[in-house]
């Protein structure tokens, strides 16, 4: 039985002996950080906001405000170690999704645990929102960041076992690290760029510092810092501090990335259906005013007629008086004959 160490990770527990977080830039004046603000405007690649959260982050997200606040996706924590889910997985995934946002999963690694047992368990945990989802390339992402008490080497294939299980099973994967943790926890090997990378490095600077082996064509993904712990960092609503990520692309290249044509063109058609509807809701406003004015042209003319009606009733009194009149002048006369 693997031991049972560092269980449920916090990623606010990041933190390197002497108490700094291993994955922050050392200090940088204040005229550093402008001017690389100012380097970061004129050479910026196109690219989308995110962030990525677990059940640290409480609760009650609000993906809406997430999303009205400039964000495109979420990475949330799925599983860990080869029992463990995250409580907040399937409302998180339900709430992200319902609310516009790409979604892809991740799961905590740990060393002490068989690769295939946890990619197994990882796949049974996200097979619902895989569903849902219905992207044709799912991502599953591996966190890489504690040493769990194991060699160098089990470590490593273990690592590769569980994106070896993905692979066999057709599940998109890539793992998420940083330069030190990377180096000191998987370092150099031969199968790094089979899959996709997200790196780690919380600086304002305009690209990330990536680990041995890990190249630019690879790396998807960079978590930049935590909001609002960092000054450089975008705001986000309706969450805590929470870690913020770029997405190297446009939104038509995540959804190649992801897969997600299939769902992005049922929304078109759902588009093209509500703009019938509305075409429809107008046609029917016109017939609903047409109706009305009609109906008032007709009452109109039910009170003509009314008016007509009690003009000849008056008519008809008078004439009726008038016959009476003359019939007694008829009958006087008659009585002087």
């Amino acid at each position: 039985m693997p031991e049972e160490i560092y269980m449920d990770f916090n990623p606010q527990e990041r933190l390197l002996p002497d108490n700094l977080p291993y994955f922050e830039e050392p200090y940088r004046s204040r005229l550093v950080v402008l001017v690389g603000r100012a380097l970061e405007v004129l050479s910026t690649p196109v690219r989308l906001h995110g962030i990525d959260v677990s059940h640290h982050n409480g609760d009650s997200i609000d993906f809406r405000a997430v999303k009205d606040s400039g964000n495109d996706f979420v990475i949330i924590k799925a599983s860990e170690h080869t029992s463990f889910v995250d409580p907040q997985f399937e409302r998180n995934w339900n709430e992200a999704l319902a609310n516009g946002l790409f979604v892809m999963p991740y799961h905590f690694f740990r060393g002490n645990y068989g690769g295939a047992d946890q990619a197994k368990h990882a796949e049974d945990t996200v097979g619902l929102f895989f569903e849902a989802s219905n992207y044709s390339k799912p991502t599953l992402w591996s966190d890489v960041e504690t040493s769990d008490g194991v060699s160098l080497t089990r470590r490593q294939n273990r690592l590769k076992a569980f994106h070896e299980t993905l692979d066999g099973n057709n599940i998109q994967s890539g793992y998420y690290s940083s330069l030190g943790k990377w180096n000191q926890l998987i370092g150099n090997v031969d199968w790094v760029s089979k899959w996709w990378q997200w790196v780690a490095h919380w600086t304002p600077n305009t690209s990330p510092s990536l680990p041995i082996g890990w190249t630019a064509d690879k790396v998807k993904f960079w978590q930049y810092g935590i909001y609002p712990t960092y000054s450089w960092t975008q705001p986000v609503e309706g969450v805590g501090p929470v870690d913020v990520d770029w997405f190297y692309g446009t939104v038509e290249d995540l959804i190649l990335f992801l897969g997600a044509e299939a769902l992005v063109n049922c929304c078109e058609e759902l588009k093209q259906e509500i703009v019938l509807l509305r075409d429809d809701i107008a046609t029917l406003t016109y017939e609903v005013s047409s109706l009305w004015v009609d109906n008032e042209r007709q009452d109109n003319h039910n009170l003509l007629q009314d008016h007509q009606m009690e003009t000849m009733e008056y008519h008809i009194g008078q004439v009726t008086e008038d016959v009476l009149v003359i019939n007694e002048k008829l009958k006087s006369i008659k009585e002087i004959l």
